[in-house]
């Protein structure tokens, strides 16, 4: 539902869009990602190395489609994925030994991840169908 793009080391994303995934053909999600390099973060796309956050549970579909355009279209260098949840425990605990509950209530879903002694324990984590989607359907009507 949303993109949030920046570059590494800043403290809150430049810019957060609201892009809807599923309704986007390939040249749609082309020209956005290619509006973002160019309009938003300022920097051409060609040799930049890219760290998508993802949720585990996206598409797979999607997500190779993504990687495809950013590769063979907009030719960045690399594409590492990294899990949601996981840089935010980083920035919460690196400096501490910290355990709790990362929760992030996304769009269409809800995720809960146990961090013990600053260590996310990706196995033990939950997924619910329940989001702000729910919200927007209760506000609509």
């Amino acid at each position: 539902m949303y993109w949030k793009v920046g570059f590494a080391g800043e403290h809150t994303p430049r810019k957060i869009l609201l892009v809807s995934s599923t309704s986007k053909s390939a040249e749609e999600i082309e020209m956005s990602l290619r509006s973002v390099f160019i309009h938003t973060l300022l920097c051409t796309p060609r040799g930049r190395k890219v760290v998508l956050c993802e949720k585990m549970t996206e598409q797979r579909k999607f997500r190779e489609l993504v990687v495809s355009i950013l590769l063979e279209k907009l030719e960045v260098d690399s594409v590492e994925f990294v899990p949601a949840l996981v840089p935010p425990v980083f920035a919460c605990c690196r400096d501490n030994d910290l355990s709790g509950l990362m929760i992030d209530v996304g769009y269409s879903e809800t995720c809960v991840l146990p961090v013990y002694s600053s260590h996310p324990l990706i196995h033990a984590m939950s997924v619910a169908d329940v989001g702000t989607r729910k919200v927007h359907e209760c506000l609509a009507t």
